[in-house]
């Protein structure tokens, strides 16, 4: 993984080395910026870059998001007595 570019705002990283950081593939990386639920990002020219920050502040949204989907999986099950192990 290369050094991040040092510009106003923060640290960039171009978009394989944001794949790298977020432990995914440059094409898992696309697609999900292009059906709208990826890490925030900006264009110059036709290059991506993502700022360190937003990718570590968009896992931890991501982190949150399934702790909630879990816990209403459980409280729902609970409510209509299915038993999950």
């Amino acid at each position: 993984m290369a050094t991040p570019a040092k510009l106003p705002g923060g640290k960039y990283h171009c978009e394989g080395d944001a794949a790298d950081v977020l432990g995914k593939s440059v094409t898992t990386l696309r697609n999900r910026r292009r059906r709208g639920y990826g890490p925030p990002y900006v264009t110059v020219g036709r290059s991506k870059f993502y700022r360190e920050e937003s990718l570590i502040d968009w896992l931890r949204k991501m982190e949150k998001a399934v702790a909630i989907i879990a816990m209403a999986i459980l409280m729902a099950s609970m409510l209509i007595g299915l038993s999950i192990a």
